[in-house]
Order: structure tokens, then sequence, then C-alpha cells
């Protein structure tokens, strides 16, 4: 146990070595390594933010049910019976117009207009949940139900949740696509940069190989100087979706006082970047094993 401890640590003292004896092509390496990473991580991370505010309000189908001013409690209980009686309702849930009020309230440079106004402005509501997406059949209900006396208007309000959705499913398989294509390209970096430095010192390998040295012996210290140089690019990737996160999130917060919701990338959790960092260690790993194993079977000892 300790020859083989004593073995790897070797190894891993060798890669270092071989990192900072050249520290500008291995700090560019590492660079554009974190670039390749980067993007289709990035790109997952937004698409992650978007669908986290779509999933802030509901994707199953919806429709608002305004009643008109001045009804009674006795108007409210005869239409709630109507709409639980149709159908395609699931559940129909009633908003007094003083809750709707202070739910406006909290919406930022709205609690100025509302105390400016005399009255409370807003009727009292019905939010319908349905049982049905068709939306021939939603339209035919917002048709009938309109028309009932102390409705003043019908609306359906949750179809463009729909088509976010939507759109984020194709986000979704656009930023794997990214993925596999960038990690091709991390993987194509990491193995250039080590049969590199193996033709770089091929003398040297021959001669290890002559005095007995295994495949595996020669093969450590790169495997190492591989999984290095991943570690790192993953390190340099995440460095650079955390200051893009930070510089969108200013952005993104003026977005949202504008339009009075709530917009922002979504923080990274620790696992998933921990997570993140141990794939681009594997994925350098795997391809210092790649440019080693070619570069030894290519030249058998003589």
């Amino acid at each position: 146990m300790k020859n083989w401890i004593t073995a790897h640590g070797a190894a891993l003292s060798s890669a270092l070595r071989r990192l900072v004896r050249r520290p500008f092509a291995s700090l560019f390496e590492i660079f554009v390594l974190g670039l390749a990473l980067a993007l289709p991580a990035g790109l997952y991370v937004t698409v992650e933010s978007v669908r986290g505010f779509a999933n802030q309000h509901p994707s199953d189908p919806e429709v608002s049910v305004f009643l008109s001013l001045g009804v009674t409690s006795q108007d409210v209980a005869i239409v709630r019976e109507r709409l639980e009686a149709l159908a395609d309702v699931q559940q129909a849930v009633f908003i007094p117009r003083q809750e709707a009020a202070k739910s406006l309230r909290q919406s930022p440079g709205l609690a100025e207009v509302l105390d400016a106004l005399p009255e409370n402005p807003l009727p009292d509501a019905f939010v319908l949940r349905l049982g049905t997406q068709d939306p021939s059949r939603i339209d035919a209900l917002r048709g009938e139900v309109g028309g009932w006396p102390k409705v003043a208007l019908v609306q359906a309000d949750s179809g463009w949740t729909r088509k976010v959705n939507a759109g984020v499913r194709i986000a979704q398989t656009v930023a794997l696509l990214l993925g596999l294509m960038f990690g091709v390209a991390a993987l194509a970096i990491t193995f250039n940069t080590i049969r590199l430095q193996m033709l770089d010192r091929r003398g040297e390998i021959e001669l290890s190989r002559l005095i007995g040295a295994t495949d595996g012996y020669i093969r450590r210290p790169y495997l190492y100087l591989g999984g290095l140089q991943g570690l790192l690019g993953g390190v340099v990737a995440v460095a650079i979706i955390l200051a893009g996160t930070r510089a969108l999130d200013k952005a993104l917060s003026d977005f949202s006082v504008a339009y009075g919701t709530q917009v922002k990338i979504s923080a990274v959790p620790w696992e998933y970047a921990a997570g993140f960092l141990g794939v681009s260690a594997l994925l350098g790993g795997m391809a210092a094993w790649l440019a080693s194993s070619r570069h030894l079977w290519a030249r058998p000892l003589r």
C-alpha cells in the first residue's frame, strides 16, 4: 500500500512540475478548455433559470373569471355553483377583491397607485383549473361563461406558459447537444496536449521501457496531467459562469422591476459545481489515457 501511494504521489508531483515548467502554454490550454466547458454549462444554467421562472406560473390550463363590481355573496355562490358544474372545470378558486388588492400592493410601484384611488377598483374573481388543454374547448368554455349574468370578463392566461415550457425543452436539447460537442472538443484539446508532451519526451519514454518500466508506470504521470488540466479547466468554466451570472443579475433585476415580476439567474448548487468539476477532470483523464495509449501502442519496444 505504501509503495502504491508513493508511486501515485510521484506521478502527481511529476504532472504538477510539467504544468509549472511551461506556465504560459499551460494557462492558455486551461483557459481554452475552460471556455469550451463553460459554453454548454452556461447555456444549461440559463435554461434552468428560464424553466424556474416558467414554473412560478402554473402550466396547467387556467381561466380567470372576473365578476361585475357590486356583486353580492349570493351572486358569487350562484356563479361558483355553475362553474363547478362544468365538465372541464377541475377546481374553482374564489379570490375576493380585497385579497386581490393586497397581492397587487406587493408589486413595486403599484401600492402608491392603489392608495391614490378613492376605492378598490379590482373585482371579485374566480380562477379555474381546467382538465383539458384543447384550445377549442377552452375557447368554448370562455365564450359560455362570458355570457353569464354578473360575469364581466373571462380571460385564459396560461397559453404563454405552455409555449415557454416547449421552448425550454428545445433549449435543453440544444444544451445537451452542445455539451456533447464541446465535450469532444475538450477531449481533443487535452488529447493533443498529452500527445505533444509524449512526443517531446519520446527518448525518455523509450529509455524507461528499456530498463523495465511498464506502460502503466509510464502512462500514470500523463493521466494525472490530463486530470489536472480537466479539473483546472472546470474551475475556469465555473468562474466564467459565476461571473456571467453576476453580470446578468443586475440587468435582470432592472427587468423585474420594470415588468413587475421576479426573473433571476438560478444560483449553481455546490453539488452541481462539484459534479461538473469531477466530470471535467474525468474528461481530461480519458483524453490523457487515449493519447498515452495510442503513443505507447504505436511505438512497440525495440
